[in-house]
């Protein structure tokens, strides 16, 4: 007879979790990323004839984006710092948007992305303390 402990199933799962957000958050990284450079390498970064206000908010975008990439890439190795950086990056993506007067409903999917990322980091904090939010090893 083969006896599992406990938390084998509690474990599995946490993995399967963590894979699902790795996977997902690395493929919406990577369906942002060419439409990223893309709208850099065709000039539709031109600010010209725009007032101060909307290259501002433009740049925020830019900045959001690369923010939300960078906190992916950070997620596979500090679950709740990464998680923390593309949840940030896409509330205020939202909040843009909102005054834009468009919301960006892709930016619901980086919301799904981090909070798995926040559930992993906020069930293993307990058990694993080098998985500390702003610790980084």
């Amino acid at each position: 007879m083969v006896t599992r402990r406990a938390g084998a199933t509690a474990d599995r799962m946490l993995n399967v979790v963590r894979w699902i957000a790795r996977i997902s958050g690395s493929l919406l990284a990577l369906s942002m990323l060419p439409a990223f450079l893309m709208n850099c390498a065709t000039g539709h970064t031109n600010f010209a004839g725009l007032n101060t206000f909307e290259v501002i908010k433009a740049w925020v975008l830019v900045g959001l984006v690369v923010a939300q990439i960078v906190g992916i890439a950070l997620a596979w190795a500090w679950e709740g710092f990464g998680g923390a950086v593309v949840l940030g990056g896409a509330l205020v993506a939202m909040i843009v948007g909102a005054v834009n007067g468009s919301f960006p409903a892709y930016e619901a999917l980086f919301v799904l992305t981090s909070a798995m990322f926040l559930y992993l980091w906020w069930r293993t904090v307990g058990q694993n303390q080098r998985r500390e939010l702003w610790r980084v090893p």
